[in-house]
């Protein structure tokens, strides 16, 4: 493996397209092509990271009720954050749910 030629974002978001079209896990696709494993990590980790959807202003999320719910015993909801999709039971601990949105964002 070589010492490092620089590449631009392109560079490497085709990079990782590449890798993920030969079929090939990371360390294998970068022995064949001569890249560091652990920089190409570094470097894929970087770009995900540069498209999260930002949050909204308001850190609060609005949650209702399916119309005609009365009886709350056997209610759910679902929170929906980037591509998840959490189901939480109406008697969740309220405090438990926000530590779960905080480590979302």
């Amino acid at each position: 493996m070589t010492k490092g030629k620089r590449r631009s974002q392109q560079e490497w978001q085709s990079i990782f397209q590449q890798q993920k079209e030969s079929g090939l896990n990371v360390q294998i696709y970068c022995e064949q092509h001569d890249l560091c494993s652990k920089t190409f990590y570094a470097h894929r980790r970087k770009v995900l990271t540069s498209h999260k959807t930002p949050l909204p202003k308001s850190q609060f999320i609005k949650i209702q009720n399916k119309p005609g719910s009365t009886n709350l015993e056997n209610e759910s909801c679902i929170l929906h954050y980037q591509d998840c999709k959490i189901h939480i039971h109406a008697k969740t601990d309220a405090n438990w749910v926000a530590q779960v949105m905080k480590a979302l964002s």
